[in-house]
């Protein structure tokens, strides 16, 4: 799915001149808003400290003090790390998921394909359309499964952990929730100061795309809607929409990312590990790419 949806989206931008155009810019704004959003994730654990509520109900031998098992990697070790986001084997990192290594791999074919001429990618992109397609179908299903996959999920959480410790996590997913609504305020301060839209108009156009894209918690999912909610309701062009939105689907979801900040913290808190200036900016950079290799579905 996020092969194909890539690609698909890359070649949609019609020609390189319309890639390096939109591509700057979108990536731009893709980093910084996920950059801001695990700013505001760690600001906020740091604030309100989730990890520490936990060691009352925890007893000391469960709660232990356990050493950093790595520093920050030196200066000599990024190059390796660099290189590390180029796929070796371009079909094992897709049978394997390391997403990453997908994306980098989907971005390289996307720009090889836009550069081909229409004879020899015609046949390549309906091969493509057709296995997003049937990809969008089977994940789908697995979304009508998911009401009772996270039924299941939570029995055996309530019956395992028990409900005190369950109440105890509930500081730590208001920390979470309460930076979703911060950075829901971000988007609104983006769309009066850059867009020069109305906030609340616009989150009225897309309501019906929100209400879904919270109900099956995956970017993938409402892709499609996505799209024609752009298109319809927003007045974004096709071309640009099915260009911006399956690129973001994949590399953009400031959600995970925030969550992903918070739980790192939390974990760290929990652990009685203190974490130096090094340390979180070391956790900003890593979240961010975390976040990126995240896969678009849930589970």
């Amino acid at each position: 799915l996020i092969f194909s949806s890539i690609i698909l989206g890359i070649c949609s931008a019609e020609n390189i001149e319309n890639v390096k155009k939109l591509g700057i810019r979108t990536i731009l704004y893709f980093v910084l808003t996920t950059f801001a959003a695990v700013s505001i994730g760690i600001a906020l654990a740091l604030w309100i400290a989730p990890g520490k509520s936990m060691t009352a109900i925890v007893t000391p031998a469960e709660n232990s003090k356990i050493p950093l098992a790595a520093g920050i990697p030196s200066l000599d070790k990024y190059p390796e790390l660099f290189m590390s986001f180029f796929p070796k084997n371009p079909a094992l990192s897709i049978t394997q998921g390391e997403m990453l290594n997908v994306i980098v791999f989907s971005f390289l074919i996307g720009i090889a394909i836009l550069s081909a001429s229409k004879e020899i990618s015609k046949p390549i992109l309906e091969i493509l359309n057709s296995v997003f397609q049937i990809s969008m179908k089977i994940v789908n299903w697995a979304m009508a499964l998911t009401p009772f996959a996270v039924f299941g999920l939570m029995t055996k959480a309530v019956a395992s952990i028990g409900a005190e410790l369950l109440l105890t996590l509930g500081i730590y997913m208001g920390t979470v929730l309460l930076g979703l609504v911060c950075v829901l305020g971000m988007y609104s301060l983006i769309l009066v100061f850059f867009a020069g839209r109305n906030p609340i108009r616009f989150f009225q156009k897309i309501a019906s795309l929100q209400l879904l894209a919270f109900s099956t918690s995956s970017s993938a999912a409402v892709m499609p809607v996505s799209i024609q909610t752009a298109t319809q309701n927003l007045g974004v062009k096709k071309n640009i929409a099915e260009f911006i939105i399956p690129i973001g689907a994949t590399v953009n979801m400031d959600g995970t990312a925030l969550y992903q900040a918070v739980a790192a913290v939390f974990l760290a808190q929990y652990y009685g590990i203190e974490l130096g200036i090094g340390q979180l900016v070391f956790l900003l950079f890593s979240t961010v790419g975390a976040s990126i290799g995240t896969p678009s579905t849930p589970g």
